[in-house]
């Protein structure tokens, strides 16, 4: 199951949200309040419950010029890798998130909106709080 969020345009460099990004703790301010809970992070990962119980390992893989790597976590419902991707362009930075899972087919089918919509929440938040910052 493969998800490409809309894509967002942030007026700040790529440098701000590759920094920004390498820290699991900022992932809680790119979740949906409502929609999340019992969000926990530590150096190298993060995880959190989201509506329906389901509990979101991520685990900080890295970064490069091109963006941010997260990979599931143990306590992920299947494996799956998450790759913000950034590019410096005339005014900001050009990016979006890119979910790659590798769920049954009844689970994909069931989780692709709800996680579509929140990784383009995630991306708008990421957006309003770069923006904010600078």
């Amino acid at each position: 199951m493969i998800i490409q969020s809309n894509t967002l345009f942030i007026d700040c460099t790529v440098e701000d949200v590759l920094e920004f990004l390498s820290h699991p703790s900022n992932v809680e301010r790119l979740l949906p309040e409502k929609r999340v809970s019992e969000f926990k992070s530590d150096e190298q990962s993060c995880e959190f419950k989201v509506q329906g119980g389901i509990v979101i390992s991520l685990l900080y893989k890295g970064k490069n010029d091109g963006g941010i790597l997260y990979t599931s976590g143990t306590k992920a419902p299947f494996p799956f890798t998450l790759q913000i991707t950034v590019k410096s362009i005339e005014r900001g930075v050009e990016g979006y998130l890119l979910f790659n899972g590798e769920a049954p087919a009844m689970v994909a089918m069931l989780a692709k909106n709800p996680l579509t919509a929140l990784f383009n929440d995630m991306g708008q938040n990421l957006k309003r709080h770069l923006e904010q910052q600078g």
